[in-house]
């Protein structure tokens, strides 16, 4: 404005600082140039890192980690020895099920990273499987009602009505045979059952059909056997003659009996069935199609649902919100111990709350980009808030080194510190900012978090150019910075030109 100052206004115009910066233009991690095409390529490379290292930590090759394999990576990776206490906290932390095990889903998102379609599909299966076998007390592969309904009832620590049990029985029992298999236990889930798990419920029901009519239990079946089966089925109008064709054509080598391997081929049963004609959940007809659709009307519902239980609004689910949910959907009052008991299980990451992820995974649906990136976020958000002791909002070299000696349950060296220090603080001010720290977690940072970190940048520098601290700079401030910027041999009339573009009103400062 020509008034023989800077503003801060002004010079934030001068350096065209925007109002916002697009999302799209927001690199992840310390991704440059393209930031799309090379943040992507630069998470895929972290997906193989992070298996690879699964593995090396994985040495009894289980496919899970667990804590004593946990307990030796901190101890290599430090170089400090760490307390079994403090190595039980970090391993409670990873494992966020509380299955014992950290799977490759757990880990990467202890690395920072978003699991993949195929990590997370692989924790569901797992989870849907121990539970399975917990409702399966027998053991028997499948779950009758008498099961099911005594696991409600230890689990709603209350008397759940049969009426309420048989309801949810018959929901699980797709194929009405007053049973439930682990493949009908996964679709109710909205899972896409293993192909293993398909072919064993196919080849169980033709073994069983096979056993109902070989009443002599001689391990074939002879003519009479199979014409008694057909009359039972079709009625007793089938003639002789009708079931010597059939049995004719179940009897392949001729030998006047039916193998179980012919009543197989028969029947046509398949070696394996193809991954993608096993539907997701019960969808008929074109499965994947449907599929999708069914899963994206199961995600709007769960939301809605979500919204429902969040009765203050607040954007996640505490304690209180989902005991009087629980209630309210069994018709039956449930201790505080085991409504206490549903939460932890739900609350994945413990932090006292359950987010929309959270509960999607409770659900039996695998968490949309968004609500994986939200939970992350607001991990590292606490993690972030936990670090930064005095508040400033910046993590400082003694606030990471003594984070780090708590969290490991011992010393650390400052070496060891002062390298993880200087892989977080990206631009080398001594100090880590919330952008840098989500951006070394291999995160996106918010529009705003960006923007407030620009805007304090612009507002440091200002204030060090402002020397007199009036809240404006006169020429001779923006001179002396320049000469100690580029030298001393910048002249009065370069430093001038460089004044009247900054003093956009000419009111000889510059806002």
């Amino acid at each position: 404005n020509g008034d023989g100052k800077v503003s801060l206004e002004e010079f934030k115009q001068y350096l065209q600082l925007p109002d916002e910066i697009p999302p799209e233009a927001i690199p992840i991690g310390d991704a440059p140039g393209d930031a799309m095409a090379e943040a992507e390529m630069a998470e895929q490379e972290a997906h193989v890192e992070a298996e690879m290292e699964f593995d090396q930590i994985d040495v009894d090759g289980s496919g899970s980690l667990d804590f004593d394999e946990i307990w030796a990576d901190l101890e290599h990776k430090t170089g400090v020895q760490i307390s079994r206490d403090a190595a039980l906290e970090v391993f409670r932390s990873i494992d966020l099920n509380g299955d014992g095990k950290v799977s490759m889903a757990e880990f990467k998102v202890a690395m920072g990273l978003m699991p993949s379609q195929e990590d997370v599909e692989e924790e569901l299966h797992e989870s849907a499987e121990i539970d399975f076998d917990i409702i399966d007390k027998d053991g028997s592969g499948y779950i009758a009602f008498d099961e099911l309904w005594a696991d409600l009832e230890q689990r709603m620590g209350g008397r759940v009505s049969q009426e309420i049990a048989r309801g949810m029985f018959d929901e699980l029992d797709g194929n009405g045979d007053g049973k439930v298999s682990i493949v009908e236990f996964k679709m109710k889930l909205g899972l896409r059952p293993k192909m293993e798990e398909v072919m064993a419920e196919v080849t169980a029901e033709v073994e069983n059909e096979f056993d109902q009519i070989d009443v002599d239990g001689s391990g074939y079946l002879e003519f009479e056997e199979i014409w008694a089966d057909l009359e039972q089925k079709l009625g007793e109008g089938v003639s002789r003659e009708m079931a010597e064709a059939i049995f004719k054509d179940l009897d392949a080598n001729g030998d006047g009996k039916v193998s179980l391997e012919e009543f197989k081929q028969y029947l046509q049963l398949p070696d394996e069935i193809p991954p993608e004609a096993i539907p997701i959940g019960d969808a008929p007809g074109d499965a994947m199609a449907e599929a999708e659709m069914a899963e994206q009307e199961a995600h709007v519902e769960a939301e809605m649902e979500f919204d429902q239980i969040d009765v203050d609004g607040s954007g996640s689910l505490d304690f209180d919100e989902i005991w009087a949910d629980l209630e309210h959907k069994t018709g039956v009052q449930i201790s505080r111990d085991a409504a206490l008991e549903v939460f932890r299980s739900i609350d994945l990451n413990g932090d006292g709350k359950v987010s929309m992820a959270e509960f999607k995974v409770a659900m039996g649906l695998m968490p949309s980009q968004e609500d994986v990136e939200e939970e992350l976020h607001e991990s590292a958000e606490i993690d972030f808030d936990i670090i930064d002791k005095d508040g400033s909002g910046y993590i400082a070299f003694d606030e990471l080194w003594a984070d780090l000696e708590q969290r490991m349950g011992g010393r650390v060296s400052q070496e060891i510190a002062r390298g993880m220090f200087d892989e977080l603080d990206g631009n080398g001010d001594g100090k880590v900012s919330i952008v840098e720290f989500k951006m070394k977690l291999g995160l996106r940072p918010k529009m705003e978090e960006v923007m407030a970190e620009v805007t304090a940048e612009v507002e440091n520098e200002f204030d060090q150019i402002d020397v007199d601290g009036s809240g404006y700079l006169e020429f001779e401030e923006i001179w002396a910075d320049l000469e100690q910027k580029l030298g001393e041999g910048v002249s009065r009339e370069m430093a001038e030109a460089i004044f009247k573009d900054l003093d956009a009103n000419g009111d000889g400062k510059v806002s």
